[in-house]
């Protein structure tokens, strides 16, 4: 869902050449990028989580273990 926020005139050149800098498409990515290079978070932590499907051995443990 997008949302408006309210910026100085200077924040929003800050932004736009920060776009430019970074690559990103976007005032939302760069935001993204910026706060996540801050923060030293990653993907990982907002729900994305790359993982292999299962093997036809763990989900018959999972399933012996459920029931």
């Amino acid at each position: 869902m997008a949302t408006t926020i309210q910026v100085e005139e200077t924040t929003r050149q800050m932004l736009e050449m920060t776009k430019k800098k970074i690559g990103a498409k976007t005032f939302d990515e760069t935001i993204r990028k910026v706060l996540s290079t801050e923060l030293n978070t990653n993907k990982s932590m907002f729900g994305t989580l790359k993982m292999k499907p299962f093997t036809k051995k763990e989900r018959t443990e999972m399933w012996n273990a459920h029931f």
